[in-house]
């Protein structure tokens, strides 16, 4: 994958991930539950195993988009970040003056 198409799904992920909709949806999930796991019986051992899947699937899913995300933020600090050749061209330019 190229770096157009890095920054591209950078962007797609954040969008998803600043969802309204959707950060409603994934936070309800988590307190529902918690909440769940909370009031949940000593007994209930392998609902609570099973409670804890969802979670760890949930901060999965935040995860492999946030990942994304950071992917494509390096990406862009990479392409904006000045080489020294560019500095020095950029000193030169500035004691010249314009030309």
């Amino acid at each position: 994958m190229n770096e157009a198409e890095q920054l591209a799904r950078a962007s797609a992920a954040d969008a998803i991930l600043q969802h309204p909709l959707l950060m409603e949806a994934l936070n309800d999930y988590e307190r529902t539950l918690v909440e769940t796991w909370r009031n949940s019986k000593p007994r209930e051992a392998k609902e609570r195993e099973e409670l804890h899947r969802m979670l760890q699937a949930q901060a999965h899913f935040r995860a492999y988009l946030t990942q994304v995300v950071v992917t494509g933020k390096l990406i862009r600090a990479k392409v904006k970040k000045p080489t020294q050749w560019d500095r020095i061209k950029d000193r030169t330019l500035r004691a010249w003056g314009p030309t």
